[in-house]
């Protein structure tokens, strides 16, 4: 779950992780606990879109939020295959491909 050290440590004070190290990233349980508790404030931001949710993970959230005005009237997927970076509409694919194979979606 990478997350940009800015990014990281937001979380942690979110998350009220006293003493908080830019190393700690490196730690499994710390960087997955900080990742779930961005991709949560994320789903949350986007309305529970989860296309958008993770295309925000992927790019940033000010990004997002910009092609989505940019294509009002289309659905998150539709958003980001329009507007978003070829980066991001892979992983965006991806990530939501693996969930329904994992969930038998």
């Amino acid at each position: 779950m990478q997350l940009m050290p800015a990014t990281a440590a937001e979380q942690a004070q979110k998350l009220r992780m006293t003493g908080y190290r830019e190393e700690q990233l490196f730690d499994e349980d710390v960087n997955l606990r900080l990742g779930s508790a961005y991709l949560a404030y994320l789903l949350k931001r986007f309305d529970g879109a989860e296309a958008f949710a993770l295309a925000a993970y992927n790019a940033g959230p000010t990004r997002v939020k910009r092609w989505r005005e940019a294509a009002p009237d289309a659905s998150p997927r539709e958003v980001i295959e329009r507007e978003g970076f070829e980066e991001t509409r892979t992983y965006v694919r991806r990530v939501l491909r693996y969930r329904d194979l994992y969930t038998g979606r």
